[in-house]
């Protein structure tokens, strides 16, 4: 059994392994002017990662590709993607995701 000052420091060294990295680079580019070529890539990053784990989580089901009309998520997707193009609401197309996953989920699974 671990005694508390164990804990806390096993706490506050999970807590420095996971900052660290996060806060070195801003440390280190924060005060350089980075080049533009390298400014416009780093723009494509928060997409390409969004992408990566949202594309598997829809098309892929059961270790396969499916599209399919019985594939909830991308039929969601659908809906979600047309709110949000529309209206640019995060808000609302949380909302829309989450009541058309349900309604899908008890129609198609029913």
């Amino acid at each position: 059994m671990l005694s508390d000052m164990k804990i806390w420091i096993l706490i506050i060294g999970m807590a420095i392994v996971t900052y660290l990295p996060r806060m070195m680079p801003l440390l280190i580019f924060s005060k350089k002017n980075l080049p533009p070529w390298l400014e416009s890539w780093l723009k494509y990053i928060p997409v390409g990662i969004f992408s990566a784990l949202v594309f598997p989580a829809i098309f892929i089901r059961d270790q396969m590709f499916s599209v399919t009309i019985n594939n909830i998520e991308l039929i969601s997707s659908i809906f979600i993607f047309a709110i949000a193009l529309k209206t640019r609401s995060l808000g609302l197309s949380v909302i829309v995701g989450i009541i058309s996953y349900w309604v899908l989920g008890e129609v198609i699974h029913a």
